[in-house]
């Protein structure tokens, strides 16, 4: 007969592999509804529009975390995102070409509506009315910007070409990411753009570094650089696939499939 004790250690070992098996069945029956395209927080498939809805608000979270993170980290608010609501068709190159001899900001220009840093948050569905254009953009000097019209985030029908140029690994799969991919188009508005006139810088050296990136942009534009067209997947609950930015202090940013 086996002792007490041994009693208690195959009780204890059944329990443990109990327990086990029903974490490894989790885990696959989690798998599984991910490969249906099941947003697993809500036990359903999305509608294609609830989808983008979700993508383009994981958009502008993304941004705003970004901004926040960058502000509580460094104390600055170099870091920016904003709003264009109600977004016109945009002529880029008649736009730089306006707006390279004005002394107006960047964000006037522009008619940027800055959330962040450091605005009240907001409720992003009530916020946020298609059309509008995402902007995130560096105060810096040399600093960029990059402009998102929502009206160019589009899904992708023709899924078999990017499953093979994107295989999830286990924890994206984990996470829902593999079934659906959008397209976006954004514009590089490139060094010196949106910075604003330094301390102990002069009225006419600002004008003179704004003109300098104005012509910059408009000479890329000439040579075919902008705009841009680049792929990024979402999970089966809209959002967007992320990676580590290069800019560190645990900010990120969009994980691309292909550009």
């Amino acid at each position: 007969m086996l002792s007490r004790t041994w009693r208690w250690e195959i009780v204890v070992f059944s329990c443990v592999i109990l327990m086990l098996l029903i974490f490894l069945g989790w885990i696959a029956l989690r798998i599984i509804k991910n490969n249906e395209g099941i947003c697993i927080s809500e036990n359903r498939v999305l509608s294609d529009e609830e989808r983008r809805k979700r993508f383009i608000e994981s958009l502008v979270q993304l941004k705003i975390k970004n901004s926040n993170t960058n502000n509580n980290l460094l104390g600055s608010r170099g870091l920016r995102a904003g709003i264009i609501h109600n977004s016109p068709v945009f002529d880029f190159h008649q736009l730089a070409t306006d707006y390279v001899s004005n002394e107006r900001s960047f964000e006037n220009n522009f008619s940027i509506d800055v959330i962040a840093p450091g605005k009240i948050k907001f409720d992003l569905n009530n916020y946020l009315k298609e059309p509008f254009v995402l902007v995130s953009y560096a105060t810096s000097p040399h600093g960029s910007a990059i402009f998102i019209e929502t009206k160019y985030v589009k899904s992708i029908k023709d899924l078999d070409l990017y499953k093979h140029k994107y295989i999830p690994s286990l924890k994206e799969k984990f996470q829902g990411f593999g079934n659906y991919y959008f397209n976006i188009t954004y514009t590089i508005f490139e060094s010196d753009c949106c910075s604003e006139q330094g301390r102990e810088e002069s009225h006419e050296g600002y004008m003179k570094r704004k003109h300098k990136a104005y012509f910059n942009f408009l000479n890329a534009m000439e040579k075919g650089f902008v705009p841009h067209t680049a792929t990024a997947t979402a999970s089966n609950c809209g959002n967007v696939l992320t990676e580590d930015s290069d800019y560190g202090f645990g900010m990120k940013s969009i994980k691309w499939i292909s550009f």
